[in-house]
This record gives C-alpha cells, structure tokens and sequence, in this order.
C-alpha cells in the first residue's frame, strides 16, 4: 500500500506544484500576453506528461493487485484502521488539488474562448456588427423595410 500512497502523494504534489503556472497561465490570457501563455502552454504540456505518467504506474499498480475495477474510495473503504485513515486523507488532498487546478484551467479556456469569438467577430467582414448598420439600398428593397 505504500506504493501506491507514494504514486497519489506525487500526483497531489504535482498538481499542487502545477497551480502557479495555471494562474499564471490565467494572467496572461486576461492581460493577453501571448508570448507568457506560450510559454506556460509549453510548460503544461511537460506537467500533462507526468500526470499522465503517474496515472498510468497508479493504474498498472490497482491491476496487479486485483483492485483494477475499484475506484480509490472503494479501496479506502474496503480498508481499516490506520491504513484507511491515511487513505482517505490522502484522497480528499487529491480532490481538492485537482479541483483547484481544474477551477483555474476552466477559468483560462472559458477566457481564451472569449477573447478568441472577439477576434473572430472583429474579423469578420461586417466586422462583428449585426445590429445598428446602415441601411444599404437592398434593404429599401425589401418590402417590410418600406415606409407606409
């Protein structure tokens, strides 16, 4: 059990130490700084990688053990004493690491999302007005436009 104590230790730690970088992440699309959110995009990826490869060892250590179709908290809960105890305390700082680090990322895509629809909507030919443009000569046309 230590080993895989050891694995969710390093997991909560790694999104613990991630946290700065998504704020900083944050930051810089709010200040869009591109070349700063280039460069924690570039550092996400490294920190994508080894959370990918601690699930992976935490996944491959449930298996060997037969507790491969358990979730974490069924496996604390099957537990007793010490063991569980410590389990479990490690499973709620797991939650709340990925909850916090999630909340920030959300947060940056929900921001890059927005200021990308801008961009896009600045670019378009109308350039993103849709209400209050002048009347062009079709639309006198048109004959609801038309005065009575």
């Amino acid at each position: 059990m230590d080993e895989l104590v050891q694995i969710l230790t390093e997991m909560k730690n790694a999104l613990t130490e991630a946290l700065p970088l998504e704020k900083a992440k944050f930051k810089a699309v709010e200040e869009e700084k591109i070349g700063i959110l280039e460069e924690c995009m570039a550092k996400e990826q490294a920190f994508a990688l080894r959370i990918k490869g601690l699930e992976q060892k935490r996944m491959k250590y449930m298996e060997e053990r037969g507790y491969g179709n358990m979730t974490l908290r069924e496996l604390a809960d099957g537990m007793e004493g010490e063991e569980q105890r410590k389990l479990r305390t490690l499973l709620d700082e797991l939650v709340l690491a990925v909850q916090n680090f999630t909340s920030y990322n959300d947060e940056s895509m929900k921001l890059v999302r927005l200021r990308l629809h801008n961009l896009e909507r600045a670019a378009s030919p109308d350039g993103g007005m849709t209400y209050g443009r002048e009347q062009s000569a079709d639309d006198e046309k048109h004959i609801i436009s038309k005065r009575m």
